[in-house]
């Protein structure tokens, strides 16, 4: 788990959505002009447990999750809506290991972050990789 502020878990939350905007001339990044996640939605979804984007469609991170609390600070997630999950598991929408230069990003966060050494990290990763929801 990772202490971030609520601006830099919107600015992943942007990133993975593919709501940046790079600006190829000048290197230069474009995000939307409002946060999609503020304290209003942290304060509904941990009543609710979870806030469906709407304004971020055909996404597969559109689904933010509220998991509790800890040292008073909300736990927060994104993920993919329900409906993409049913349809994984009910074959619908196959399965697909990452890319290896994502599998190569996620065993590197593993090691450096000391929880596993790389044979063990890129064991877990195509163990994840394969198995069913």
């Amino acid at each position: 788990m990772y202490k971030i502020t609520l601006e830099q878990f919107n600015d992943v939350l942007f990133q993975e959505n593919r709501l940046v905007l790079e600006n190829g001339k000048d290197g230069n990044v474009q995000y939307p002009d409002s946060p999609l996640i503020g304290s209003s939605e942290v304060e509904f979804m941990s009543i609710n447990k979870a806030r469906h984007l709407e304004t971020i469609k055909d996404s597969w991170y559109s689904n933010v999750l509220y998991l509790g609390k800890e040292d008073d600070l909300p736990i927060l997630t994104m993920t993919c809506p329900l409906s993409d999950i049913e349809r994984f598991k009910s074959g619908g929408l196959p399965l697909a290991p990452p890319s290896k230069t994502y599998a190569a990003t996620l065993i590197r966060g593993l090691v450096e972050g000391k929880q596993l050494d790389a044979d063990g990290a890129a064991d877990y990763i195509n163990s994840a990789a394969a198995r069913g929801l």
